[in-house]
């Protein structure tokens, strides 16, 4: 049981959490201009180049540089020369339902590869519309759902990478596997669903890169040694954050001075036992 293990979220995320996530809805962050419905529905196209400054297009994806050489970076490099901006709504509606038609065609017939492009070029074709305070406030992010769709297209890259990885057993879709997660984990504008289910890619990938390099795996019965290593905390904060009752909305809204937010201590410390029975040690 937990009774026997200090429980700290504080600790724990101080090693799997990024510190620029916090601030949560206390922090003002100045947006790139005065942007409002007008841009957002491109009937106003003033700033557009201002937003797409952002956007570093003129450089190849480097995280999934196995899939990168087919992306579609050239043509985002000319839609920003033109500053060409689709509508915020409509662009995530396109983008949505190609994202399901990827789970649905390609996923869900352990097409990898496929899929894995379709995600990666999802994300592209998102751009310039990327859930940055610089860009949104948290009410838009999630009004307008691009802070869901981008979650929801790095989480399922890394989901991919690693079942390309199980098939390959080579290291480096591991990896993308842990950046895709991390690129979750580092977002300010998430929800607490998929940065649970990013916090468990990432301990997977990490505990298959544990198996393939022929280390040690880690010791699922024993909290106190298993919260020592990166792969024990994030399944820690995984099983955590999926236990709240609220699993939509802005995940960091209440990380104010740290990461507590994301699950009050006092919330673990009422339900240590829920948590055990739960599947503590089990990735979700």
């Amino acid at each position: 049981m937990l009774s026997n293990v200090t429980i700290s979220l504080s600790t724990h995320l101080h090693d799997a959490c990024i510190p620029g996530t916090a601030g949560g809805d206390a922090v003002h962050i100045p947006m790139i201009g005065p942007l409002g419905g007008a841009n957002y529905t491109q009937m106003d196209t003033t700033l557009n180049q201002v937003i797409w400054s952002l956007i570093p297009a003129e450089k190849n994806c480097h995280q999934l540089d196995a899939i990168a050489k087919k992306s579609s970076a050239a043509f985002e490099r000319k839609r920003k020369a033109a500053s060409v901006i689709q509508p915020v709504k409509s662009v995530v509606a396109q983008l949505e339902s190609r994202k399901d038609w990827a789970n649905q065609q390609y996923f869900a017939e352990c097409q990898w590869t496929p899929a894995l492009a379709e995600y990666l070029c999802a994300v592209w074709d998102l751009y310039p519309w990327t859930a940055t305070p610089l860009l949104f406030s948290p009410q838009d992010a999630f009004r307008y759902g691009v802070a869901q769709l981008e979650v929801a297209l790095w989480n399922n890259m890394s989901v991919t990478c690693i079942q390309l990885g199980m098939a390959t057993k080579r290291l480096v879709w591991f990896d993308h596997a842990i950046q895709c997660a991390e690129a979750v984990i580092n977002m300010r504008y998430t929800t607490h669903n998929v940065l649970s289910k990013a916090y468990s890619r990432a301990a997977e990938a990490r505990s298959w890169v544990r198996y393939l390099h022929k280390l040690p795996l880690v010791p699922e019965m024993d909290p106190e040694d298993s919260l020592k290593t990166m792969v024990g905390k994030q399944t820690y904060l995984a099983t955590l954050i999926r236990l709240r009752e609220s699993q939509v909305g802005w995940a960091h809204a209440k990380c104010h001075t740290s990461h507590e937010g994301c699950v009050p201590q006092t919330y673990i410390d009422t339900n240590a036992d829920s948590i055990t029975r739960k599947g503590f040690w089990v990735a979700v």
